[in-house]
């Protein structure tokens, strides 16, 4: 079983290429504020699109948080 099972909520294998904010929190289980706290301070990678919207490669943000594992 792969060790980034816990980052998915979903039984389902993940889509992979571009998510949006609220699909990222389906994925990864945490609040709104601390998922915003990791874009501000450069902890997971994202895209600024159209002003206010924001985008996420789906595999990025999982490497990203599978290294920073303890």
């Amino acid at each position: 079983m792969p060790e980034d099972d816990h980052l998915m909520t979903d039984s389902k294998p993940a889509p992979e290429g571009f998510i949006d904010t609220e699909e990222l929190l389906k994925r990864v289980p945490v609040s709104p504020g601390t998922l915003r706290n990791w874009r501000n301070s450069g902890k997971i990678p994202y895209i600024r699109i159209s002003g206010r919207r924001i985008i996420y490669d789906w595999n990025s943000v999982r490497e990203t948080l599978i290294r920073r594992q303890n």
